[in-house]
């Protein structure tokens, strides 16, 4: 009985942990701009510009993307970080990028960015998919 129960207990921590890793926007979206035929081409486009002091936080960095992409308007909307951390995916150049899962009054979004030279902000918003409701079956 105690085998059968720790055999059990033993799967549910692996289909917790299969969950978890299956649930990772940051990684999705990753894999999706490193499977891009040309490489590099989702870093093109239009962005607000700003600057920042080289010694800023990255959720100083996080806030004040979403206030100049508009993805806040002010105060009173929410922001939350879910989670932040660097990703394997570079820039034309090679820079290292820092993607950040957030959540805001219009959804999941995340926000990859890094810091050029002077203070400039390179930056782009992705929106997270809705998670599809299981399917029922009859």
């Amino acid at each position: 009985m105690k085998k059968t129960l720790r055999h059990v207990g033993m799967a549910i921590c692996l289909l917790a942990g299969a969950v978890c890793v299956a649930d990772d926007p940051i990684s999705d979206l990753t894999e999706r701009l490193k499977s891009q035929t040309r490489g590099g081409l989702w870093m093109n486009g239009i962005q607000p510009s700003f600057t920042m002091p080289s010694n800023s936080l990255p959720t100083q960095v996080v806030v004040k993307a979403a206030q100049a992409w508009r993805i806040v308007a002010g105060t009173n909307d929410a922001l939350r970080i879910i989670e932040m951390r660097a990703i394997e995916l570079n820039g034309p150049s090679g820079e290292p990028l820092t993607a950040a899962l957030v959540e805001c009054n219009s959804g999941r979004k995340i926000l990859l960015f890094r810091l050029e030279g002077k203070g400039q902000l390179w930056t782009r918003f992705y929106d997270v998919p809705e998670e599809k409701p299981a399917s029922k079956r009859p």
